[in-house]
C-alpha cells in the first residue's frame, strides 16, 4: 500500500521529513488582509487557544468566520457564552457550529442576526491539511 503524506510524517524518516513538513504549507488570508503562509509551525502555534472577536459583520443569523479554526466556545453579546450544536437548527441561548470538510472554515448559525461575536478557538489552521495528509507521498 502507498503511503500517504501523513504515513511519512508519523515516521519522522530524516531523509524525507523536510520536503513532507514543505508540503503542509498554505496560504490563507488574515483579517488584515495580508497574505501570510501558514505551515508545521502555525499548526504548533495554533494549538494555543485565544479569544477573538468579529464586529461589524453584515446582520446575519449565518456568519461565515475568517480563518480555519477549531472553535470552542461561542459568546453574544460578550460575556453571554452560547451552548454549542451541530447541524441543526439553533434555539435560544444555541449556536450551530459545522465545518466545511475542504477548508475547515466553521460557520456559525445563531437563532437571530447578529453583527458581533466573539470566540474562544484555536488559530488559524492551513486550510489544505486534510487533502494533503491524505495525499500520496
Amino acid at each position: 500500500m502507498a503511503e500517504t503524506t501523513q504515513d511519512r510524517i508519523d515516521k519522522c524518516n530524516i531523509q524525507t521529513l523536510p520536503q513532507d513538513l514543505q508540503k503542509l504549507r498554505d496560504v490563507a488570508a488574515t483579517a488584515a488582509g495580508v497574505r501570510t503562509t501558514l505551515g508545521f509551525g502555525a499548526m504548533l502555534a495554533a494549538m494555543r487557544p485565544r479569544n477573538r472577536t468579529r464586529s461589524g459583520l453584515s446582520s446575519n443569523a449565518t456568519q461565515v468566520h475568517d480563518e480555519a479554526a477549531i472553535i470552542y466556545a461561542v459568546q453574544t453579546p460578550v460575556g453571554t457564552p452560547l451552548a454549542m450544536i451541530s447541524g441543526g437548527s439553533p434555539g435560544a441561548g444555541e449556536v450551530s457550529v459545522d465545518y466545511d470538510a475542504t477548508t475547515g472554515v466553521p460557520t456559525l448559525i445563531f437563532n437571530g442576526a447578529v453583527t458581533t461575536y466573539t470566540v474562544h478557538s484555536s488559530g488559524p489552521l492551513p486550510q489544505s491539511i486534510a487533502a494533503v495528509m491524505a495525499s500520496l507521498a
